[in-house]
């Protein structure tokens, strides 16, 4: 399923890149995909501190699976 969804809405996005570029310019459709790359960085980069707030919630939850530790 995600194979299917990630291989059809592939071709909008370079459809979508190629119209921003013919509107905005090279230049331009090349630092918002600096920036795309940045916020990507960034946000890897807090990921350990928003997997320790959201663990405890999703453990309350249910949503991780069940160890086999003993």
């Amino acid at each position: 399923m995600f194979t299917t969804g990630f291989l059809e809405i592939l071709p909008f996005g370079n459809l979508f890149s190629g119209a921003l570029t013919g509107h905005l310019g090279v230049t331009n459709a090349l630092f918002g995909g600096i920036c795309c790359i940045l916020g990507a960085y960034l946000f890897s980069r807090q990921l350990p501190q928003i997997i320790k707030i959201v663990h405890p919630i999703y453990a309350e939850l249910g949503l991780l699976p069940q160890s086999n530790k003993g």
